[in-house]
């Protein structure tokens, strides 16, 4: 059993109340399996994300990842769980603005201490499975809706995790972008990653084999997809591209600084200038000071962190 959740309960305190989210969750799902976990908004799909992706933990319950207590894993066994086990997804990229998707693709790498030169091999093979060849320098602000998600599918999958989770992969994205993106989870399906992935609308839980509803916090049905929808994805860069080059990106876009919980950016904010670095254009510290500084000194900057996440915040 790749993920198994036991009696999972989880509460916030706000003032002196103590708000449930989370009751009684019982859920098991096995490697290779995609699954999507539907609710609508308040329902405590995204709290739930955030257990399963280890950014937070349960109030009460058992949780075991791939054979290990989650509960007995400190910080920065959490932070290498994060970075090698599981590929994070997010509704709106949680691209860094001024590096290039190259650059955006290696940062989990360069946390994983990877070797410069094996690093740059990954990152373009990354690229090149999501059919971004042909835009490894291009930076966020000169890609579509759906170039953005596929770079950020990329860096989700360079490190090669056992789960893909993704919250809402489509919500920010034109439905043509949306239809390719889903063609991409197929595929990646197809070659055996464990697809977690968290959404409101039914129409995108159809592309998954199996279905948990969640409601109020609770689990309301988990059944096999008997409609599942397959689209075919397209590894012709050119196609691709040509298709997608006028999306729109139909939410706002605002980068969170979530990838500093994920990543443990104290670390990367010392690496990001390390002459091994490639292709350092500029520095993360001109993009920490634009957004907040993420060495670790700005409460600020991990506080909207976590409330993006739906830590102590955002949509539950």
């Amino acid at each position: 059993m790749l993920l198994h959740l036991e009696d999972i309960n989880k509460s916030y305190i706000q003032g002196k109340m103590d708000v449930p989210v989370l009751h009684d969750i019982n859920l098991d799902i096995e490697e290779g399996e995609y699954v999507a976990i539907m609710g609508p908004s308040g329902s405590g799909k995204s709290t739930l994300m955030n257990i399963i992706g280890c950014l937070d933990k349960p109030t009460s319950g058992s949780y075991v990842l791939d054979g290990n207590e989650v509960a007995n894993m400190k910080d920065k066994e959490l932070s290498i769980v994060r970075n090698k086990c599981i590929g994070f997804v997010f509704q709106n990229f949680n691209l860094l603005p001024r590096q290039s998707a190259l650059q955006n693709v290696e940062l989990p790498l360069q946390y994983a201490n990877v070797p410069r030169r094996l690093r740059k091999n990954l990152c373009v093979e990354a690229l090149t499975s999501v059919a971004l060849e042909e835009r490894m320098s291009f930076k966020p602000t000169q890609l579509s809706g759906g170039q953005k998600q596929r770079v950020a599918i990329a860096r989700a999958m360079v490190n090669s995790p056992k789960i893909l989770l993704a919250d809402e992969p489509t919500g920010a994205l034109d439905s043509k972008s949306g239809i390719q993106v889903m063609g991409l989870f197929e595929k990646l399906h197809n070659e055996g990653v464990t697809i977690v992935m968290i959404t409101h609308a039914r129409e995108i839980a159809e592309y998954a084999d199996r279905i948990i509803t969640i409601f109020d916090g609770q689990i309301t049905s988990d059944e096999i997809n008997k409609n599942k929808v397959v689209v075919k994805h397209s590894d012709n860069a050119s196609e691709v591209n040509a298709a997608q080059e006028n999306s729109a990106v139909v939410k706002g876009t605002n980068e969170p600084n979530i990838i500093e919980k994920i990543l443990n950016a104290d670390s990367i904010y010392d690496e990001f200038e390390d002459e091994n670095s490639f292709e350092a254009e500029e520095s993360f510290e001109d993009y920490s000071n634009d957004n907040g500084n993420l060495s670790g000194d700005n409460d600020g900057a991990k506080a909207e962190g976590f409330a993006a996440s739906g830590v102590n915040g955002g949509e539950r």
